[in-house]
């Protein structure tokens, strides 16, 4: 998907900067509604910790932060104004204890302290990466 996200003038900076790039579908694959919800599955697994900011009823957002509250990582919300429709998908998440509140920056950090989250933690945590990485002898 980033191939086709990508123009030609943003090809050159990307070639200067060390990323990494993590995908079940080749390059040049359509974006689809299945395919947003298959890379959550990937996000929610190489997230330290997952915060959500702005959520509808139906943002893709929730079903990241549930992913993520699922693999026992930390999950926070900010909270918005009660008659806005784009604080719904964080009320919810705080109503049903999968989210912590989140105001600042200070709580974001510690909401990731609290469970010790570094990027090698969410490799160690995610099933899939482990697998490969017994399988491959890579140290990710």
């Amino acid at each position: 998907m980033l191939t086709r996200a990508l123009s030609d003038r943003y090809t050159g900076a990307f070639r200067s900067v060390a990323l990494t790039l993590v995908s079940e579908l080749p390059p040049g694959s359509t974006p689809t509604r299945w395919r947003f919800m298959q890379r959550n599955r990937i996000l929610a697994a190489l997230a330290g910790a997952t915060i959500v900011v702005e959520a509808g009823a139906r943002s893709g957002s929730l079903d990241i932060a549930t992913r993520a509250h699922a693999l026992g990582s930390p999950v926070g919300a900010v909270p918005g104004p009660i008659t806005s429709a784009a604080s719904t998908g964080c009320h919810r998440l705080l109503r049903e204890r999968i989210a912590t509140v989140v105001t600042n920056a200070e709580e974001v950090r510690e909401l990731l302290d609290s469970r010790g989250s570094t990027p090698q933690r969410a490799f160690d945590r995610a099933p899939f990466f482990a697998s490969r990485r017994r399988a491959t002898g890579l140290a990710l």
